[in-house]
């Protein structure tokens, strides 16, 4: 969200970040690197052959979901599954979604 789109409901980014400090920015020393777990890795792997599949040039959101999605057994399938969500679905509404003109707002 950009802090235009913040300003618009009344929320100033700015003052967010003046409020909280150092906290608000991640920052890492150099040298160190973030560590993910096999799971993160594979959905992250997951994520950039449905990047390809979807023949995107850039690296977005719904494929990092497409890539957590395709591990059948882990938390977030469960979860949504108990909601009455499943990763079927989820892939054909993206594909309905791409297929409409993008929106302002």
């Amino acid at each position: 969200m950009t802090s235009g789109a913040l300003a618009s409901v009344g929320i100033s980014l700015e003052e967010i970040r003046s409020q909280a400090g150092d906290t608000f920015e991640l920052s890492l020393p150099e040298g160190r690197k973030i560590l993910f777990s096999p799971r993160a890795k594979n959905a992250l792997v997951w994520a950039r052959k449905e990047m390809r599949r979807l023949g995107d040039a850039h690296l977005g959101a719904e494929h990092v979901l497409l890539g957590i999605l395709r591990n059948e057994d882990g938390a977030a399938v469960r979860m949504l599954g108990r909601l009455g969500v499943w990763p079927e679905t989820l892939d054909e509404r993206l594909f309905e979604l791409r297929r409409r003109p993008a929106t302002e707002g």
